[in-house]
């Protein structure tokens, strides 16, 4: 085995003509699917409202999302730990507001703590999908394969788990096609059930400013239950009473 670090990879048509199989797993803007695109059935939608990756020099205790309400409509954070110390703070909002600007709006919720950029920008999610996750000698895994909204913080599970069915695929079936099929057919029901709830949780999120006036209690049932993986009836049968891991502050 032999690894290139920092070396651009090879077109698709070289690497599958050198190679047995391909494995691509070069994220949402994925230059081997692209070039394969017609063959994938790749279908790209980007989805509003817009967002930028920061960071802040402060560990959250767990998964929190902080809204606060402002004239040009509501700023949504997405936060977690990554190590100690040192959180991802993700922000969504219909406007761009600037890191000053946002360092204000949650200064209530950062004390002493700074936001951090690196290469941070405003864009829009992508939303990736395939009719096929295989075309010849080359597969698609991760990102490059499906995405799913990053407020169900599932990409990086999806991508291990396709890379472990690979695996187990291509050990259990005799030969290389019938590996690659049997590998989508077990891992895309899942993968399309996250889609699906992502999707349902980034429209919920998006229609936070058109939504009317809530209690707090209101909102966390609305926030909990917006994909469909949880219900209220789970809610209800939880005889503990306690809230779910993370943190929900609003302006509402």
């Amino acid at each position: 085995m032999r690894l290139h670090e920092g070396a651009r990879a090879p077109d698709a048509a070289s690497l599958s003509a050198e190679y047995d199989l391909v494995v691509a797993a070069d994220g949402a803007g994925s230059t081997i699917r692209t070039a394969l695109a017609e063959r994938f059935g790749t279908t790209v939608e980007r989805t509003a409202p817009d967002y930028v990756w920061l960071g802040a020099d402060r560990s959250f205790d767990s998964l929190t999302f902080l809204v606060s309400d402002t004239p040009r409509g509501p700023v949504v954070a997405h936060v977690y730990p990554y190590e100690p110390g040192r959180s991802t703070f993700l922000v969504e909002a219909a406007f761009k507001p600037t890191v000053d600007e946002l360092s204000e709006l949650f200064a209530d919720r950062l004390p002493g703590a700074r936001l951090l950029e690196n290469q941070s920008r405003w864009s829009r999610f992508t939303q990736v999908s395939n009719a096929a996750w295989s075309h010849g000698n080359v597969v698609l895994v991760g990102d490059a394969a499906h995405t799913a909204h990053y407020s169900v913080g599932s990409g990086t599970r999806l991508a291990l788990d396709d890379a472990r069915a690979l695996a187990a695929a291509l050990r259990a079936e005799p030969s290389l096609p019938g590996a690659l099929a049997a590998y989508e057919t077990g891992r895309r029901p899942a993968v399309e059930h996250t889609q699906r709830i992502g999707r349902e949780s980034a429209d919920w999120f998006a229609g936070l400013a058109d939504a009317g006036p809530s209690s707090p209690e209101e909102f966390l049932v609305d926030l909990v239950t917006r994909g469909g993986q949880i219900s209220m009836g789970d809610i209800t049968a939880d005889a503990d009473g306690g809230a779910p891991a993370g943190t929900v502050v609003s302006g509402r």
